[in-house]
Protein backbone atom coordinates (compact mmCIF):
# COMPACT_ATOMS: atom_id res chain seq x y z
CA UNK A 1 0.00 0.00 0.00
CA UNK A 2 1.09 3.55 -0.84
CA UNK A 3 0.06 6.72 1.03
CA UNK A 4 1.40 10.40 0.54
CA UNK A 5 2.70 12.40 3.25
CA UNK A 6 2.66 15.96 2.74
CA UNK A 7 3.23 19.66 3.85
CA UNK A 8 1.65 22.24 1.68
CA UNK A 9 1.31 26.04 2.77
CA UNK A 10 -1.56 28.44 1.15
CA UNK A 11 -1.54 32.41 1.86
CA UNK A 12 0.53 34.50 0.46
CA UNK A 13 3.42 32.82 -1.47
CA UNK A 14 5.88 34.23 -4.26
CA UNK A 15 5.28 32.98 -7.45
CA UNK A 16 6.84 33.71 -10.59
CA UNK A 17 8.93 36.70 -8.23
CA UNK A 18 5.58 38.13 -6.96
CA UNK A 19 3.35 37.80 -4.14
CA UNK A 20 0.31 36.11 -4.77
CA UNK A 21 -2.18 34.79 -2.30
CA UNK A 22 -3.01 31.05 -3.45
CA UNK A 23 -6.32 29.10 -2.00
CA UNK A 24 -4.16 25.76 -2.00
CA UNK A 25 -0.66 25.36 -1.85
CA UNK A 26 1.64 24.29 -4.36
CA UNK A 27 2.50 20.84 -2.28
CA UNK A 28 -0.62 20.26 -2.01
CA UNK A 29 -2.09 20.63 -5.30
CA UNK A 30 0.80 17.95 -6.09
CA UNK A 31 0.19 15.59 -3.48
CA UNK A 32 -3.79 15.43 -4.42
CA UNK A 33 -2.66 14.73 -8.17
CA UNK A 34 -0.62 11.77 -6.89
CA UNK A 35 -3.31 10.22 -4.69
CA UNK A 36 -5.32 10.49 -7.19
CA UNK A 37 -3.51 9.11 -10.23
CA UNK A 38 -2.36 6.22 -7.46
CA UNK A 39 -5.57 5.52 -5.87
CA UNK A 40 -4.03 6.28 -2.93
CA UNK A 41 -4.59 8.28 0.78
CA UNK A 42 -3.35 11.83 1.18
CA UNK A 43 -2.39 12.60 4.69
CA UNK A 44 -1.35 16.54 5.06
CA UNK A 45 0.90 17.53 7.78
CA UNK A 46 -0.60 20.49 10.09
CA UNK A 47 1.25 22.30 12.29
CA UNK A 48 -0.20 22.59 15.80
CA UNK A 49 0.22 25.97 15.50
CA UNK A 50 -0.45 27.97 12.01
CA UNK A 51 2.46 29.51 9.59
CA UNK A 52 1.49 33.29 9.10
CA UNK A 53 -0.33 33.92 6.21
CA UNK A 54 2.31 36.55 5.03
CA UNK A 55 4.96 35.76 3.02
CA UNK A 56 7.86 37.32 4.48
CA UNK A 57 6.39 36.45 8.41
CA UNK A 58 6.89 32.62 7.28
CA UNK A 59 9.98 33.59 5.61
CA UNK A 60 11.44 34.73 8.99
CA UNK A 61 9.81 32.16 10.71
CA UNK A 62 11.33 29.88 9.10
CA UNK A 63 14.30 31.21 9.06
CA UNK A 64 14.81 30.99 12.67
CA UNK A 65 12.85 27.34 12.79
CA UNK A 66 16.31 26.49 10.55
CA UNK A 67 18.98 28.52 12.87
CA UNK A 68 17.42 27.18 16.50
CA UNK A 69 16.68 23.18 15.23
CA UNK A 70 12.96 23.83 16.47
CA UNK A 71 11.15 20.86 16.00
CA UNK A 72 7.34 22.64 15.66
CA UNK A 73 4.58 20.24 16.61
CA UNK A 74 2.30 19.27 13.97
CA UNK A 75 -1.30 18.20 14.67
CA UNK A 76 -1.99 14.12 14.86
CA UNK A 77 -2.41 12.17 11.65
CA UNK A 78 -4.88 9.82 11.10
CA UNK A 79 -3.25 7.45 9.44
CA UNK A 80 -1.54 3.80 11.08
CA UNK A 81 2.63 4.11 8.91
CA UNK A 82 2.67 0.42 9.77
CA UNK A 83 0.16 -0.85 7.05
CA UNK A 84 2.04 1.59 4.32
CA UNK A 85 5.08 -0.38 2.49
CA UNK A 86 5.89 2.81 -0.12
CA UNK A 87 5.30 6.33 1.12
CA UNK A 88 5.88 9.83 -1.08
CA UNK A 89 6.58 12.64 1.11
CA UNK A 90 6.34 15.97 -0.04
CA UNK A 91 6.95 19.57 1.02
CA UNK A 92 8.42 22.73 0.02
CA UNK A 93 11.86 24.11 0.18
CA UNK A 94 12.09 26.64 3.07
CA UNK A 95 15.91 27.96 2.93
CA UNK A 96 17.49 25.21 1.59
CA UNK A 97 16.36 22.24 3.74
CA UNK A 98 12.92 20.67 4.49
CA UNK A 99 10.41 22.93 6.95
CA UNK A 100 11.21 22.04 10.88
CA UNK A 101 7.57 20.75 11.00
CA UNK A 102 8.39 17.86 8.82
CA UNK A 103 11.61 17.07 10.27
CA UNK A 104 9.39 16.41 13.60
CA UNK A 105 7.69 14.08 11.53
CA UNK A 106 10.30 12.24 10.50
CA UNK A 107 12.13 11.93 13.62
CA UNK A 108 8.82 10.88 15.38
CA UNK A 109 7.98 7.42 13.15
CA UNK A 110 10.10 4.68 12.51
CA UNK A 111 10.84 3.98 8.67
CA UNK A 112 13.11 1.51 8.54
CA UNK A 113 12.14 -0.82 5.83
CA UNK A 114 10.23 1.55 3.71
CA UNK A 115 10.08 2.90 0.58
CA UNK A 116 10.23 6.76 0.16
CA UNK A 117 9.63 8.94 -2.83
CA UNK A 118 10.40 12.78 -2.11
CA UNK A 119 8.64 16.10 -3.94
CA UNK A 120 10.07 18.63 -2.81
CA UNK A 121 9.35 22.44 -4.81
CA UNK A 122 11.77 24.48 -4.88
CA UNK A 123 12.74 27.54 -7.55
CA UNK A 124 15.79 25.61 -8.57
CA UNK A 125 16.41 21.73 -9.09
CA UNK A 126 19.14 20.81 -7.71
CA UNK A 127 20.70 17.36 -6.19
CA UNK A 128 22.32 19.31 -3.29
CA UNK A 129 19.16 20.87 -1.80
CA UNK A 130 18.26 17.01 -1.31
CA UNK A 131 21.62 16.00 -0.09
CA UNK A 132 21.75 18.71 2.58
CA UNK A 133 18.39 18.17 3.73
CA UNK A 134 18.47 14.02 4.19
CA UNK A 135 22.01 14.55 5.68
CA UNK A 136 21.06 13.75 8.57
CA UNK A 137 17.77 11.72 7.75
CA UNK A 138 19.23 8.63 5.99
CA UNK A 139 19.85 6.84 8.96
CA UNK A 140 15.95 6.93 9.49
CA UNK A 141 14.56 6.82 6.41
CA UNK A 142 16.53 4.05 4.54
CA UNK A 143 15.71 3.54 0.73
CA UNK A 144 14.84 7.00 -1.28
CA UNK A 145 13.87 7.90 -4.34
CA UNK A 146 13.79 11.55 -4.95
CA UNK A 147 12.05 14.03 -7.26
CA UNK A 148 12.52 17.39 -7.65
CA UNK A 149 9.93 19.74 -9.61
CA UNK A 150 9.79 22.90 -10.46
CA UNK A 151 6.94 23.97 -9.40
CA UNK A 152 5.08 26.65 -12.27
CA UNK A 153 6.06 23.92 -14.65
CA UNK A 154 4.26 20.76 -12.83
CA UNK A 155 1.37 23.26 -11.92
CA UNK A 156 0.49 23.82 -15.57
CA UNK A 157 0.89 20.61 -16.47
CA UNK A 158 -1.52 19.36 -13.79
CA UNK A 159 -3.83 22.02 -14.44
CA UNK A 160 -3.64 21.03 -18.31
CA UNK A 161 -4.58 17.78 -17.60
CA UNK A 162 -7.40 18.57 -15.94
CA UNK A 163 -8.70 20.92 -18.94
CA UNK A 164 -8.05 18.66 -21.54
Amino acid sequence: MTAIIYFSRAFENLVDGKKKNLYIGNTKLVALKIAEELNAEAVEIIPKIMYPKEYQRVVMQAEQEKETNERPIYQPIAINLEHYRAIYLGYPNWWGTLPMVMATFLEEHNFLEKIFILFVHTKAVEWGIVSVIYRNYVRILGFILVYLFVVQELKNQILQSKIG
